[in-house]
């Protein structure tokens, strides 16, 4: 990375079996790049528990981290697209989670709904859409031409 000014953050989508992460860098000319990617176990804290949840995503951080040739000290933040929560609410389990996540990378953590996150991805906040999310890689969307 060629200037102080760019910084490093994490997406995340969680899974119930598997979950995807991905390291970025950005800067102020708006430009992002991939810096590295990996998988690891699901996340689905209301399924797995906390403890094994935390595990799961701080060891796909790790490997994201050192694959890049960064410390996890590095990011900036970490944004989680949340299949155990609905659009804000993530609940006792969830709130634990965070705190869990927060306190080991001392990093602002964001955790919305993963239907949440993939629809604001598809419409950009701009247009009125919905989506149907029906279990791993079955959903529909519409979208519609005309502005929010």
């Amino acid at each position: 990375m060629e200037s102080k000014d760019v910084r490093c953050a994490v997406g995340v989508d969680g899974g119930g079996t598997k979950t995807s992460l991905m390291l970025f860098s950005y800067g102020p000319d708006g430009r992002f790049d991939c810096l590295s990617r990996t998988t690891c176990a699901g996340m689905n804290y209301n399924h797995t528990g906390v403890e094994q949840a935390v595990t799961a995503v701080t060891d796909g951080l790790r490997r994201l981290c050192a694959d890049a040739g960064i410390t996890p000290d590095a990011l900036s933040a970490v944004g989680i697209g949340d299949p155990s929560c609905d659009v804000e609410t993530a609940g006792p389990a969830g709130d634990a989670f965070r705190a869990r996540l927060c306190g080991g990378l001392r990093v602002p953590v964001l955790l919305r709904s993963d239907a949440y996150v993939t629809l604001y991805a598809l419409t950009r906040g701009r247009v009125p859409g919905v989506l149907t999310i029906s279990g791993t890689g079955a959903m529909y969307h519409y979208t519609s031409s005309s502005p929010a």
